[in-house]
């Protein structure tokens, strides 16, 4: 009775663990994305930054020295 039952268990527990790991996996590339999304937004928000100080060194007379 019990090698009967041990082949669905079986099964059922390899099934449960395949999608814990695609559920682990999807996480991990959520959680990938929004770091990377968050990085370019840095980039880009550095980047701006740059222009905007250039623009204001450009802009404004030169200091007397």
């Amino acid at each position: 009775m019990l090698v009967f039952l041990q082949l669905p268990l079986r099964l059922a527990l390899l099934v449960l663990s395949m999608l814990l790991l695609q559920m682990v996996i999807t996480t991990v590339m959520v959680v990938a994305v929004m770091v990377a999304l968050v990085a370019v937004a840095a980039v880009v928000e550095a980047m701006l930054l740059l222009v905007i100080m250039i623009k204001i060194n450009l802009t404004t007379p030169a200091s007397q020295g």
